[in-house]
């Protein structure tokens, strides 16, 4: 049916092109949990059928047909109910093509936290700074802590952290708070496996101080003489001063507490005798941990 200019019908001619095949499989990613389906894809072209191949850690194979759509897309769910932990190896084949391979991690254990050190913390003063550590990366957990306080992140670096560190945390009017319990939620790893809901309960290390007692210098005894007594508490729930003069125990009380972290106290020095006499401060929590502070002052 084509002539030249000349008016020269060209013959029929036939010419046969065989199309160059191509295979490919889309990056593996997304969501990866235990009972769930993958979806798996990639392009195909100048091919009648292909073959996938996945291979678990054991060794236990999946070789099936994917679905392969008109426009070039192939397509394939596979189930994870059956695929073992850890790499899976995934591979397409088609004839005239050489195999495309990728692989994934499957992994479907829950983060938790860390089972040797789960939750430590530092004391700076009243500055607290709090470590969560887990058993791999998560993401920010979310956190609760009893007796009223809050608690916020660092999130500086990699959104996944496999230890979370708060920023510091005034205790300044908490010190009457003896344990401190966190619970963890809102979490997951890579895979994004969820862990689950998880507390943690710290008991803080008292601390107990008693001040120098009247500047380390001998103290008058005098009917209408008061001595005061001082000092700071920290995590402690209950004190108690005790004063022992040359001759006996003169005074076994608790001192005043004040929410700021300080105590103290008026000794009533008409009843005290001359001599040495030993002034002692304990202070013990629920748990039954316990501080001790002495210090020593001539009567005269």
């Amino acid at each position: 049916g084509f002539k030249d200019k000349a008016g020269n019908s060209g013959a029929k001619v036939t010419k046969t092109y065989t199309l160059k095949p191509e295979l490919t499989l889309n990056k593996i990613d997304g969501v990866i949990t235990q009972g769930a389906t993958l979806p798996l894809s990639g392009t195909y072209q100048a091919l009648a059928s292909t073959t996938l191949v996945v291979t678990d850690s054991k060794g236990l194979q999946v070789s099936e047909p994917p679905t392969m759509g008109k426009n070039g897309i192939w397509t394939y769910e596979l189930n994870l109910s059956s695929i073992a932990v850890g790499e899976v190896k995934v591979t397409v084949k088609g004839n005239g093509v050489p195999p495309v391979k990728s692989s994934f991690i499957y992994d479907n254990q829950a983060p938790t936290l860390d089972a040797t050190n789960d939750v430590s913390y530092q004391l700076e003063d009243d500055a607290l700074t709090v470590t969560a550590s887990f058993s791999e990366p998560v993401t920010k957990p979310t956190v609760s802590v009893l007796n009223g306080l809050q608690l916020t992140w660092k999130t500086d670096g990699d959104p996944l952290k496999k230890e979370w560190v708060s920023e510091p945390l005034s205790l300044a009017s908490h010190n009457n708070v003896e344990s401190l319990s966190f619970t963890f939620t809102g979490f997951q790893d890579k895979a994004g496996n969820a862990g689950a809901e998880v507390t943690s309960t710290d008991t803080l290390t008292p601390k107990l101080t008693l001040d120098a007692i009247n500047g380390g210098k001998n103290v008058g005894i005098t009917p209408d003489a008061k001595l005061a007594l001082s000092g700071t508490y920290q995590f402690l729930e209950n004190i108690t001063l005790v004063v022992i003069d040359s001759e006996k125990e003169k005074v076994n009380e608790t001192p005043t507490m004040q929410s700021d972290g300080n105590w103290e106290y008026e000794l009533d020095l008409s009843t005290i005798a001359a001599g040495q006499v030993t002034v002692e401060i304990k202070g013990t929590n629920s748990a039954q941990q316990t501080v001790t502070k002495q210090r020593k002052f001539n009567a005269t």
